[in-house]
């Protein structure tokens, strides 16, 4: 869109600084036209005979201007509304981009906090994994040294009881 001003820009200020050359070129070309007819020239000597000349010159100058100052404001008024329409176009994407982004900054929250969630979710189920498995593998052990605790225990009474009798049997015998 800026693009397209600024071209404008540009193509205006080349046609304005172009414009006194085409004028001059025209009024050289009507001037050649002139000089050539003859019925002209019979208009010429008379204007030139008299003040009609400076008269006709003022009026036409006059007019030319005019028309000069006419199209200028035209061309001002079209670039003025063409400069508008398009801030107004740029404002309208402006509001659409506005709208878009927001929807698509929602999307991707959305996506973000489905993902953490997801993740959350994996993490609870691995804690609870390795919660689970440590658990087992320490009831493991307990039980593995709760075993061998009884059995310490039992091998110790079978040797208390033996040595019991020993001693009974030993003091029987001493007796």
């Amino acid at each position: 869109m800026a693009a397209s001003i600024d071209d404008m820009s540009l193509r205006l200020n080349y046609y304005m600084g172009l414009m006194p050359k085409q004028m001059r070129w025209q009024m050289d070309l009507m001037l050649y036209n002139v000089a050539m007819d003859p019925t002209w020239q019979i208009e010429i000597d008379s204007l030139i005979d008299s003040d009609g000349l400076n008269k006709w010159v003022d009026v036409y100058m006059n007019q030319v201007f005019d028309k000069i100052s006419i199209e200028r404001e035209l061309i001002f008024e079209g670039v003025e509304d063409f400069k508008s329409s398009s801030l107004n176009d740029v404002d309208i994407r402006t509001d659409s981009m506005k709208v878009w982004v927001e929807q698509y900054s929602l999307e991707m929250t959305d996506n973000v906090n489905a993902m953490i969630d997801s993740s959350l979710n994996n993490f609870e189920e691995l804690a609870t994994l390795q919660i689970t498995s440590t658990l087992n593998q320490t009831e493991e052990m307990i039980n593995r040294i709760l075993i061998r605790i009884f059995l310490g225990l039992v091998i110790l009474f079978v040797i208390y009881a033996l040595l019991s009798r020993f001693v009974i049997q030993k003091s029987n015998i001493s007796k």
